[in-house]
């Protein structure tokens, strides 16, 4: 089957990913600091923050995050809990776009060639 979409695009499509992982991770730490929340929700937010930046298991780490922040909604009130919802989808949508070309995962699991050598025998 011919996909339309490389699994880990490169150029000005690899770029946008990376810019929006970039987003996505620099808006858990500070929803985690100026929202009250456990301690333990704020490092799983901050590893998966941490994850997302670098690429590596880029949807888990989005799946990660969109819960964090879905966790964090019924602790916030008003404008906060729209931002919260937003970046709650902007992390589904990393998690359904995937990383991208820039990330770990592009390096450890991207594309592989597999070249078939003739034996030298012809069936005919």
């Amino acid at each position: 089957m011919f996909h339309t979409f490389p699994r880990f695009p490169r150029g000005l499509g690899g770029l946008g990913l990376f810019a929006s992982r970039l987003a996505a991770s620099a808006v858990a730490p500070a929803c985690c600091l100026l929202l009250p929340t456990s301690a333990s929700w704020r490092v799983l937010a901050l590893l998966g923050a941490a994850a997302l930046i670098i690429g590596l298991l880029g949807r888990i780490a989005a799946f990660v995050l969109a819960i964090a922040f879905a966790m964090l909604l019924p602790s916030a009130e008003g404008a906060a809990q729209a931002f919260l919802a937003v970046n709650a989808l902007h992390a589904i949508a990393i998690m359904l776009a995937g990383p991208g070309g820039y990330s770990l995962d592009a390096h450890l699991f991207g594309q592989r060639v597999i070249r078939v050598r003739p034996c030298g025998r012809t069936f005919v």
